[in-house]
């Protein structure tokens, strides 16, 4: 009989939940936006990937550049999108994409003034290297992805504000109005689902509305949303007019519009000469807004700090099993502050002085949340049987600052792996078990009513990988599926993030997996 030897640690932890009303401070003035070029600042982003670093850009008529600066306002240089038209850009947002690990911009070309287009574009691409220090440069960018997308139905919406959620790497496109003619009384979201396709024009679902108070602007009449940003651990939406800046929250399992049937809390905002800026912190510890210029009044670089308490970081579980040789560890946070992300260490005595680091990139924390968190990392290492490993986390705040947890230890025995789980008796496509994997993973799925469907995994890019179901599926039969990464005549596979999706004639599912090699 096959047996499962591993050590569970268990923390005491007090139970947070979100407070009833997010706090921010007062306006705080960083200093004048320095590039004299810069004076319709439509769009701001906040770098995860350089400290530091901001990226704007320009509204309609611009150049086709984006902007970096410092959180003095200092300038750092302007970065050139190589054969993109400047039509009416209007947001930037920055998070994840194709490549795992990789830090990706978005550039939303979606304003519409007078109803002219069709067709809307979001440009993407990896986003450049940058220090807070560094002199001003010129750079060039020309590996960019172009998406085209439109409103269902031929609609000719005015919008200003792009977003996406970094768990799931869907797109969000906030209306502000329909035309000049015709303002509206709801903003729509609306969702680009990933994965998106370039090579064809997305129509985008609408998934939402949100009531907030139209801003009257003398000159050119009312207006509803203007910019928009959702934090990187997609639980925290930030939505500004003209005159007010709204927030939302998502509980983990919701989905990202699921955030807006709530009534939305006010946030301190004073306001600025057409403010057409919004974005986090990189660690949600606050926002920062910016202006355009009309008549010539400069442009200042804001921000809000967040002063609801940094939450500890309570860890609930840490646990450890051998899989097949090979370490697999999962913990569970209850919160989290300023938690850039973790490192995992492996030694084969309890010294933490002796340990060596196993993850060659670090696993992304959820900076700041008062929802629970789940983690898994997968040992890459083959290790030596019949022996007790020890294994540390240590979590990275945004500072650099480090805590370690642990040790749990994990013996090695080869003979007595566990058994795949069976599948449950609810209905549903579940999560492939083990994840992450390395190499074969199993996928299954149960359905209540009688249907035609297929079971097929894509990669990061969205290009099809493998087929591993297409017929008829049976009400209450249990559908077991095992996939191979390890396929060797498959330039598609490789490590990193895949997509497996099961379409019916009523739905589709789509769910998350990782390979690692």
């Amino acid at each position: 009989m096959k047996k499962l030897i591993f050590l569970t640690l268990i923390f005491n932890f007090s139970f947070l939940v979100l407070l009833a009303e997010p706090q921010f401070g007062n306006q705080q003035d960083l200093g004048l936006l320095e590039l004299a070029g810069l004076t319709e600042a439509s769009g701001i982003a906040a770098s995860q990937k350089n400290a530091d670093v901001f990226w704007l850009h320009n509204d309609s008529g611009g150049d086709n550049k984006i902007y970096a600066c410092n959180n003095s306002g200092e300038h750092l240089g302007d970065y050139t999108l190589s054969g993109i038209v400047a039509r009416d850009w209007e947001d930037i947002a920055l998070g994840p994409g194709p490549v795992s690990g990789e830090s990706y911009v978005y550039v939303g070309d979606i304003g519409d003034n007078s109803g002219a287009y069709s067709t809307k574009y979001i440009y993407r691409f990896i986003e450049p290297v940058v220090s807070a220090s560094q002199s001003p440069v010129s750079e060039t960018i020309s590996d960019i992805t172009t998406l085209a997308i439109q409103y269902p139905e031929d609609a000719r919406y005015d919008a200003e504000t792009l977003m996406i959620d970094a768990t799931s790497l869907d797109l969000y496109v906030v209306t502000k109005r329909f035309s000049f003619s015709d303002p509206g009384g709801f903003d729509i979201i609306f969702r680009i689902p990933y994965p998106y396709s370039s090579r064809e024009t997305i129509i985008m679902e609408q998934v939402a509305t949100i009531d907030i108070p139209a801003t009257f602007v003398p000159t050119a009449g009312y207006f509803g949303s203007v910019a928009g940003d959702a934090s990187y651990n997609g639980e925290e939406i930030l939505i500004k007019t003209y005159s007010h800046v709204y927030y939302w929250y998502k509980e983990i399992g919701e989905d990202f519009w699921d955030a807006f049937n709530r009534e939305p809390f006010i946030c301190p905002y004073i306001q600025e000469p057409q403010g057409e800026a919004i974005g986090w912190k990189s660690d949600s510890m606050g926002y920062y807004t910016t202006s355009e210029e009309p008549l010539g009044i400069e442009a200042h670089l804001y921000f809000y700090a967040r002063e609801d308490g940094a939450l500890p970081i309570v860890l609930s579980s840490f646990t450890g099993v051998c899989l097949e040789g090979q370490g697999f560890l999962e913990w569970t946070t209850q919160s989290e502050s300023n938690n850039q992300g973790w490192n995992v260490y492996r030694s084969e005595n309890s010294d933490p002085g002796c340990s060596q680091q196993m993850n060659s990139e670090m696993i992304w924390g959820a900076g700041t949340s008062s929802q629970p968190r789940e983690y898994s990392f997968l040992d890459p290492t083959e290790l030596c049987p019949d022996q007790l490993y020890y294994y540390w986390l240590e979590s990275v705040s945004y500072a650099g600052e480090t805590q370690l947890y642990g040790p749990i230890s994990i013996y090695m025995d080869f003979e007595d792996e566990p058994e795949l789980p069976p599948v449950p008796e609810y209905y549903g496509l579940f999560q492939n078990w083990p994840n992450p994997f390395n190499p074969i993973t199993t996928i299954a799925f149960r359905l209540s009513e009688n249907t035609h469907g297929s079971l097929d995994i894509y990669n990061s890019k969205g290009q099809f990988v493998k087929s591993l179901y297409e017929g008829n599926i049976a009400a209450d039969d249990k559908f077991l599926f095992t996939w191979d990464g390890t396929d060797r005549f498959n330039l598609k596979t490789g490590t990193g993030i895949y997509f497996y999706v099961l379409r019916t004639d009523q739905e589709s599912i789509i769910r998350k997996m990782i390979l690692i090699k």
